[in-house]
């Protein structure tokens, strides 16, 4: 791939999201030929997602939509439950969240949950062999576990393109708005239940201007290469800038307003 190509992501998907916006980017992805990653939860228990009602068709349309080939499907943790307040890899390394659903628990703890919930999603008639760690959290014991539970790519990872770790091929996952780039491979995270306008609209521009570059999360897993510290480091820096500088402004300007 000699140019930059893009896959969207669309996390916390399950039976009580926020259902209009969900639709909504289906409404843009479907007819640009635009196939999104979900990540599903096998069975959510986050109350913070309980947003609309729980829709009882939810399991019947996920699996219209992958028989039909319109999205791809990865398990997005189990329950959705943090369970430690314990570093992954890449919350020790670029600064994101110090919570988990997996990170911090013992191998045979999260090989169990990660086949509890892959027996749930077969039972649901959805197979896939890709994970979404919930707040992108994860450590090398999951890696681990991923590969004994029979999971072959994760998307997330910080890098210019595909990479292998312990036998799986991590996509890398930098960006939660779209954003051009000169060449490697993008995944660009969405939240639906979160999005408002201005972010819909820029997500449906980015969509009608680069469709040709969208492609599938199954089509990045050929374009696997070595793993680039140079680029990682570049990234960390500026994990770095927006956590001790951005995130503190911001901070700073909320305390005002509400103060007021």
């Amino acid at each position: 791939m000699s140019r930059a190509k893009y896959i969207f992501r669309m996390d916390d998907i399950c039976p009580t999201m926020k259902w209009a916006n969900f639709e909504r980017l289906m409404d843009v992805f479907i007819p640009h030929g635009v196939v999104p990653l979900l990540g599903i939860i096998p069975e959510n228990q986050d109350e913070s997602l309980k947003v609309d009602p729980e829709r009882s068709d939810f399991w019947t349309l996920m699996k219209t939509y992958c028989d039909q080939k319109l999205i791809e499907v990865a398990q997005h943790g189990t329950y959705h439950v943090y369970m430690s307040n314990r570093a992954g890899t890449l919350a020790r390394e670029f600064g994101f969240p110090d919570y988990s659903e997996f990170a911090g628990l013992d191998y045979a703890t999260q090989l169990e949950k990660l086949k509890i919930g892959k027996e749930k999603l077969i039972g649901r008639g959805i197979d896939t062999d890709i994970f979404m760690a919930p707040a992108h959290s994860y450590d090398e014991v999951t890696v681990r576990a991923l590969a004994d539970a029979g999971f072959a790519a994760v998307t997330d990872g910080v890098a210019r393109y595909p990479y292998l770790d312990q036998g799986l091929i991590f996509v890398p996952q930098i960006h939660w708005q779209p954003t051009k780039l000169s060449n490697g491979v993008s995944t660009i995270c969405l939240h639906s239940n979160t999005m408002g306008e201005q972010q819909m609209q820029r997500v449906e521009k980015f969509v009608k201007e680069n469709n040709k570059d969208i492609i599938r999360f199954s089509d990045a897993l050929n374009d696997v290469r070595p793993y680039s510290n140079g680029f990682a480091y570049y990234w960390k820096l500026k994990f770095s800038l927006f956590d001790k500088t951005l995130l503190p402004f911001a901070a700073a300007v909320r305390n005002k307003l509400l103060s007021r």
